[in-house]
């Protein structure tokens, strides 16, 4: 799938999903962090985070926290700095969900009390990558909407519903 047409089908299935607005999604958070970029802005740069985007690659959303963790989902892959770890990973390399971070989310959508939440992947060559966003609707466009659509569009398909266990 091309970036400029991936952008277009997320941001307008953000807007179908989140009757009150993209730019407006409700968090748990004391002030929302989380941007969309609803406007697509190929060959995009942050320069503080050493992310230059190129092939025609756009932001979609991004979260920077107070306490400095920074998340970046763009047209063809995701930049996180997490507790000081930089980590970039590849839709098409994405391979599934850690359960156990997973289930200590909770509920994503019931409890305003909860300001942020953490997501762990695992990716194809075995790396972990963790992630910060602001709580209810903005990790529930990052992990259930943005991911699953990425994953769509890029043809993964997560092997099973287990950690994966490595081998040997």
């Amino acid at each position: 799938m091309e970036p400029l047409d991936f952008h277009t089908q997320a941001i307008e299935k953000l807007t179908r999903r989140y009757s009150n607005g993209i730019d407006n999604l409700i968090t748990g958070n004391d002030v929302l962090h989380t941007h969309v970029f609803k406007e697509y802005i190929p060959d995009f740069s942050l320069p503080q985070y050493d992310i230059f985007l190129t092939g025609g690659d756009a932001p979609v959303l991004s979260c920077q926290l107070d306490n400095g963790n920074f998340f970046l989902m763009t047209t063809t892959q995701m930049f996180s700095i997490y507790s000081g770890v930089f980590a970039r990973m590849n839709y098409k390399d994405y391979l599934w969900y850690s359960h156990k971070v997973f289930k200590a989310n909770g509920p994503l959508f019931s409890e305003k009390n909860v300001k942020t939440r953490t997501w762990k992947y695992y990716s194809t060559d075995r790396k972990e990558f963790w992630y910060e966003i602001d709580s209810i609707q903005p990790a529930d466009a990052a992990d259930c909407c943005i991911l699953y659509f990425a994953r769509k569009a890029y043809n993964v398909t997560p092997p099973g519903l287990d950690d994966p266990v490595w081998g040997g």
